[in-house]
C-alpha cells in the first residue's frame, strides 16, 4: 500500500494536529507496511490521504486548482481518496463579517472535497455534528454517508508511568496546561484564574496570548517532546479548559502519559474523549477544585491506567488501516 499524502509534517513543535499526523504516518509504515509519499501521485500509488485543506506547517493550504488536479488524477487512475477533516471556519469564527470575508470560501472548498472523497474520517462525534450543522442542505447526505469517526491517539513516545506521583492534602497541586494556539477558545483566562487559587501551581506549555496577563501562571514557552514529557511526569493533572476543540491531541498525550485531565464540559469534544479519566471543573464551585482534585486523583489515575490503550496511536492506526484497506 502506498499513500500519497498532501499534509507534510514537521519534526519541530507545531501543535497537536502535526503531532498526530506525524505519528500516524510512522505507524502506518511500521504496522501496516505502508509507504508514505509527499512528492506526486504515480502508478504505484494505491490511496490518496488528505488532511482537509492544510499542506502542513509553513506550506499553506490546498487551492481549488490543486484539489481539482488531485481529483482528476484519482479518477483517471481509479485511486480512492480519504479525507481526514479538521475544522470549519464557520465553527471557529462563527458567522459574521470576518467569516464572510475570510472563511466561507475555505468551508465551501472543504465540503466540495468531502463530496468527492471515498471516505471521510471525523475525529469525534462532536466534530461530525458541527460539520452536519453547517453543511449546505444538498450536501448533508454526502457528509453522513461514507464517513466514520476515529478518535486520535498519542505516539509511543508519551507512554510513561506517572501513576505513582503522590498527592496528599498538604501537597501543592501541580497542573500543566498545553496550548500551541493562543486563540480565545483555548480559554487562557480560565487557566489564569485557576492559577490564582491557593495551593495550586500551573505551568503552561506553548504560546500565551499577547497582551493578556498570565497572573500566577508559570509560562514555560514552546517545548520539545522530551521537555513536555518531563513536565508531565512532574504534574498531577492536565488542565484543559478549551472549548470548541474538534479532538485535541493533547488529551491523548496526557492520558497515555498517566495524567488525568481537568477539562471544560462546555461546547467541544473534551467530555466525549476524557470520560472517566478526569473531571469537568465547570461542574463544581471553583473553590472546591483543589480539594476535589486531591481527594479523587487516585481514582482517576486508576481509570487512566485501565483505559490508556484506547488513547494510543496503535489503536488509531489500526482503525485507520482497517477502513483504508476496504477501499
Amino acid at each position: 500500500m502506498k499513500l500519497f499524502c498532501t499534509y507534510k509534517h514537521t519534526e519541530k513543535p507545531w501543535g497537536g494536529a502535526n503531532s498526530f499526523i506525524r505519528s500516524i504516518y510512522k505507524f502506518m509504515e511500521k504496522e501496516g507496511n505502508a509507504e508514505v509519499s509527499f512528492d506526486s501521485i504515480d502508478d504505484s500509488t494505491t490511496h490518496i490521504f488528505i488532511n482537509q485543506l492544510s499542506k502542513g506547517p509553513e506550506r499553506g493550504t490546498l487551492s481549488k486548482k490543486e484539489i481539482k488536479q488531485i481529483l482528476q488524477v484519482a479518477s483517471e487512475k481509479g485511486i480512492p481518496i480519504i479525507t481526514r477533516v479538521v475544522n470549519l471556519k464557520a465553527h471557529a469564527f462563527n458567522i459574521g463579517i470576518r467569516y464572510l470575508l475570510f472563511g466561507i470560501k475555505d468551508d465551501i472548498l472543504t465540503y466540495f472535497l468531502i463530496r468527492k472523497s471515498d471516505l471521510t474520517i471525523f475525529q469525534s462525534h462532536y466534530q461530525k455534528e458541527f460539520f452536519l450543522k453547517y453543511a449546505p442542505f444538498f450536501w448533508r447526505k454526502k457528509v453522513e454517508e461514507n464517513s466514520i469517526i476515529i478518535h486520535n491517539g498519542a505516539g509511543e513516545f508519551y507512554n510513561q508511568n506517572s501513576f505513582d506521583k503522590e498527592l496528599s492534602d498538604s501537597d501543592e497541586l501541580v497542573l500543566v496546561s498545553n496550548t500551541f494556539s493562543p486563540r480565545k477558545t483555548k480559554r487562557h483566562d480560565i487557566i489564569r484564574d485557576i492559577a490564582s487559587l491557593d495551593g495550586v501551581k500551573v505551568r503552561h506549555i506553548g504560546n500565551w496570548p499577547k497582551g493578556q496577563s498570565a497572573g500566577n501562571v508559570i509560562l514555560e514557552g514552546v517545548k520539545t517532546k522530551e521537555q513536555i514529557k518531563e513536565i508531565y511526569a512532574e504534574s498531577h493533572y492536565l488542565l484543559h479548559p478549551a472549548i470548541k476543540d474538534p479532538c485535541p491531541n493533547v488529551l491523548f498525550e496526557a492520558i497515555i502519559s498517566g495524567l488525568p485531565v481537568i477539562y471544560n464540559s462546555d461546547t467541544g469534544s473534551s467530555a466525549e474523549i476524557v470520560k472517566n479519566n478526569g473531571f469537568a471543573f465547570n461542574e463544581m464551585p471553583i473553590e472546591h477544585l483543589v480539594s476535589y482534585s486531591k481527594k479523587h486523583r487516585k481514582n482517576y489515575v486508576d481509570n487512566v491506567r485501565n483505559s490508556r490503550d484506547f488513547f494510543s496511536i496503535k489503536r488509531a492506526v489500526k482503525e485507520y488501516l482497517s477502513e483504508i484497506k476496504k477501499l
